[in-house]
C-alpha cells in the first residue's frame, strides 16, 4: 500500500501554498516576520521527517556498540541491564516508530551518562582510552543533531529556498 501524498509531499505542498498564496497577501511587517518563522518551521519539519528515524537508528547502533565494549570496565553500572531493557522496547515484529526509537535510545543515553560520570574513577591510562571512545560517539551524535537543525530548514539566511523534492 502506498500512501499518497506522503508526509514529505504534504509538507512541500504546505510550504508551496504558504509561500505563494499567503505570504504575498501580507502587508504588515510583523505578519511577514511571523510568516518567515513559519516557513523555517515547515522546512525544519521537512528535514526532521526525512532523516530523524535514520539518525535515531544509527545512534542506537553506536551506543549499543560503545556500551557493550565498556561493560567490563564499569562493573558498578548495570550496562547489560540497560542494553537488555533498550532491546526490549521494540519487538522483532513491531514497526520501529520514531517515538519507540527515541524511548529505546533514551535508556542507553542514560546509561552513557552513568559511564561518563564514572570516567574519573578509572586509572589515568584507562580513562584516556574511554574518554576518547566517548568523545568519538558524542562527536558523531552532535553531527547528527546538526543535520536535524540546519539547512535547508533553519540555515537559509535569505529565507527563500524551496524545499527539496522527495
Amino acid at each position: 500500500m502506498t500512501i499518497r501524498p506522503n508526509t514529505l509531499e504534504l509538507l512541500e505542498k504546505l510550504d508551496d501554498a504558504f509561500r505563494k498564496q499567503m505570504i504575498p497577501l501580507l502587508d504588515d511587517d510583523h505578519a511577514k516576520a511571523r510568516a518567515a518563522i513559519l516557513v523555517q518551521l515547515i522546512g525544519h519539519l521537512h528535514q526532521r521527517v526525512r532523516i530523524e528515524g535514520e539518525c535515531l537508528w544509527v545512534e542506537y547502533a553506536e551506543l549499543r556498540e560503545l556500551l557493550s565494549d565498556c561493560g567490563s570496565v564499569f562493573p558498578s553500572i548495570d550496562i547489560a541491564g540497560a542494553l537488555e531493557k533498550a532491546s526490549a522496547v521494540i519487538r522483532a515484529e513491531q514497526y520501529p516508530s520514531v517515538p519507540l526509537l527515541v524511548d529505546r535510545n533514551e535508556i542507553l543515553r542514560s546509561c552513557l551518562v552513568d559511564v561518563i560520570n564514572a570516567l574519573d574513577h578509572l586509572p589515568a591510562e584507562t580513562r584516556g582510552l574511554w574518554e576518547a571512545r566517548v568523545f568519538v560517539y558524542l562527536r558523531a551524535q552532535l553531527d547528527r543533531d546538526l543535520l536535524l537543525s540546519t539547512s535547508p530548514a533553519l540555515g537559509d539566511a535569505a529565507g527563500s529556498a524551496e524545499l527539496p523534492l522527495v
